[in-house]
């Protein structure tokens, strides 16, 4: 995750959850990279081309609950984007028909749901995934309806295909 010439320190809620090697300096507007930035994209971009095999590989790295390595690179998976995510392998699954994916993420779903999402203890982890999940199916137009009936008061969890 880059970070402006202005925090190049920092932590702040942009970058809580990403490990610090992960952190580059980077131009504000339109002035050249760093060393240590030009160095590390050299290193790590081409890896990074190939880190995804497939659409199922993309929907467990959705679904992890930590970062993930792979030889000199990693996915962050932060907790505070765990909702969106989990919301995004559902979509992934229903676009490409993977029963498999949408099973596993419908299991987490049942297991998480009523965990309060840090830092708000009154939302809940199925209320976050609803907004979600909201947001997505207007862009994609790919039906998250049953996702969005989780902010209610009491929810009726998706079934597993």
């Amino acid at each position: 995750m880059p970070l402006t010439e202005t925090q190049p320190n920092s932590l702040d809620e942009t970058h809580r959850g990403t490990p610090p090697q992960a952190w580059y300096p980077w131009p504000a507007s339109g002035s050249p990279l760093g060393k240590e930035t030009t160095a590390a994209v050299t290193e790590y971009g081409r890896p990074s081309l190939h880190f995804v095999r497939d659409r199922p590989d993309l929907g467990l790295l959705l679904l992890a609950d930590t970062h993930v390595p792979r030889d000199s690179v990693w996915a962050f998976a932060p907790t505070n984007n765990e909702p969106g995510r989990l919301a995004q392998a559902i979509l992934l699954a229903r676009q490409c028909g993977d029963e498999e994916l949408e099973r596993a993420a419908v299991a987490k779903l049942r297991k998480r749901g009523e965990e309060p999402v840090a830092p708000w203890t009154d939302h809940l982890f199925r209320q976050a995934v609803a907004d979600w999940a909201k947001q997505f199916s207007k862009a994609t137009e790919i039906d998250l309806g049953d996702l969005a009936e989780l902010k209610r008061e009491r929810p009726h969890y998706p079934e597993a295909p």
